[in-house]
């Protein structure tokens, strides 16, 4: 029986080091520059379970936008992202105008959440999707 030799046993490691580094962090979407320039925060940062930050540290990002204040744009939103929250009467850091209309904010911690923030921003009605801090 012929066993393999060290070049070929390095070879083959490489050649499976190559694969799983290149599916680490696999986009899923292919993002035109309009619509990631309409993101406020690097979707690079964030893991495939929608947290960012240190391994003994990962919370989720939270975000917001503004859309205008109208049920039928409200329902739109909230059949594209099953975290939003609505917060009517506040401008955030997106600057809503509150006489027309509402802060929205959700979060990444969600199955999806890649395709989520690629149908919010593919709205026309959304200017921005910047990221919340809560400070």
């Amino acid at each position: 029986m012929a066993y393999p030799t060290h070049k070929a046993c390095s070879l083959l490691l490489a050649s499976l080091l190559l694969t799983v580094l290149t599916q680490c962090r696999a986009p899923s979407i292919s993002w035109s520059p309009g619509l990631s320039g309409k993101l406020g925060f690097d979707l690079n940062e964030i893991n495939e379970e929608g947290l960012a930050g240190p391994k003994d540290g990962l919370v989720s990002v939270h975000y917001e936008y503004c859309i205008p204040n109208s049920p039928d744009y409200i329902a739109q939103v909230r059949g594209i992202d099953p975290t939003l929250r609505l917060q009517p009467g506040a401008p955030g850091r997106s600057g809503c105008r509150p006489e027309r209309e509402v802060l929205c904010l959700g979060h990444t911690h969600q199955p999806g959440y890649e395709k989520v923030l690629y149908e919010l921003a593919s709205l026309p009605y959304i200017r921005k999707i910047s990221r919340a801090w809560f400070e």
